[in-house]
This record gives structure tokens, C-alpha cells and sequence, in this order.
């Protein structure tokens, strides 16, 4: 859950970073008026991204793994649907990342707001017990739960669900990301000036 929450909090917040940096270096106009899509070339860049945090996350998670005597299960088959179901709820949540990215294009320091979220996000993963209703509540909006539940008892529901979460969550950020880039565009807004 530690190495999912990693890469969960870049994926609330790197589209935005992404967003945020094209607006500020007044390259989004080149991708505007290019065949590409700012969606993507979003994409690409997120990618390129999930592959460096692996290069470095990896080691690291292993190295903590040895130093705190975790067992890793002996079943490689386990492993491997776990670590696959992990980048499940990371790929739902950047859905969710793309969704607070496209605020970028209408309101300014969006990722400050998406820098506490993803530190927020850290008590709604699961590592503890939910302290209070309102927390427990919330963490249902997120697919942690699920993958939890899953790796505690593998069922083909709780499979779906995840694949539903992550689904919902592109269709909302996608949706959004259009929107406020169509209306960005129409009210000449888009540099915030």
C-alpha cells in the first residue's frame, strides 16, 4: 500500500505540474495548434514520468522492505496480480489527477490545492484504521479499499469495482479537461492574463 500511495499522490498531482508548467513556459499554444493533443502529450509525459518513479521507487521499496523484515508472499503468481492491481488504482487515480488538472486552464496555483490532496490522500489509503466516520466515509470515493479487499480476498467483483472506479474516474476527467480547456480557449484565457 506504501508503494501504491507513491505513486498515487504523483498521480494526483503531476497533470496539474504538467498543466501548470505548459501554461507558465507559454508552450501550449505550440500544442494547441499541432496535431497532437493536449491530452496527448499529457499522457506521454505522465509515461515518461511513472517510468522514472519506477527506476527510483522500486529499489527503494525493496530496500525498505529488507530493513522492516517484510515477507513478501511466496506465491509469484500473488505478486504479480497485486503489483498489476496496485498500477490498476494508480492509472484510475491519474483520471482523477487529469480532473484537477484541467482547473489549471480557468483558475491559477491549482497544484498547491493538489499538493495537500495527495498528502491527504496518505490517510485514506489504509495503512490504519479509520478514526473517524467522516474519514471512513471519504475513503470510499477512493478504489484503496478495494485493493485492499482484494489482496485480503481475491474476488472478481472487487476486480470490477476497481476497473469502475478507474473508468468513472477518466470519464470525469476527461470530460472536465475538455470543458475547461473549451472554455479557456473561447474566453482567450488560457496564459490567465
Amino acid at each position: 500500500m506504501l508503494f501504491t500511495w507513491y505513486f498515487s499522490s504523483h498521480s494526483i498531482t503531476h497533470p496539474t505540474y504538467f498543466i501548470e508548467d505548459e501554461i507558465a513556459d507559454r508552450t501550449i499554444i505550440n500544442v494547441i495548434q499541432s496535431r497532437r493533443s493536449i491530452f496527448g502529450m499529457l499522457f506521454i509525459k505522465i509515461i515518461v514520468q511513472i517510468l522514472l518513479d519506477l527506476v527510483k521507487a522500486i529499489p527503494l521499496f525493496c530496500l525498505v522492505a529488507l530493513v522492516q523484515q517484510i515477507a513478501f508472499p511466496t506465491d509469484w503468481v500473488v505478486t504479480f496480480v497485486t503489483f498489476l492491481l496496485s498500477f490498476v488504482v494508480i492509472a484510475s487515480l491519474y483520471g482523477l489527477g487529469f480532473l484537477f488538472a484541467s482547473f489549471s486552464f480557468v483558475f491559477t496555483k491549482i497544484s498547491s490545492i493538489t499538493s495537500l490532496l495527495a498528502y491527504g490522500i496518505l490517510f485514506l489509503v489504509g495503512f490504519q484504521e479509520q478514526s473517524s466516520h467522516l474519514i471512513a466515509t471519504l475513503t470510499r470515493f477512493l478504489p484503496f479499499h478495494l485493493l485492499v479487499s482484494f489482496i485480503r480476498q481475491p474476488s472478481w467483483f472487487v476486480l470490477l469495482l476497481l476497473l469502475g472506479y478507474g473508468l468513472i474516474y477518466w470519464l470525469l476527467g476527461y470530460l472536465c479537461f475538455q470543458t475547461c480547456l473549451t472554455y479557456a480557449k473561447k474566453k482567450g484565457s488560457l496564459f490567465h492574463v
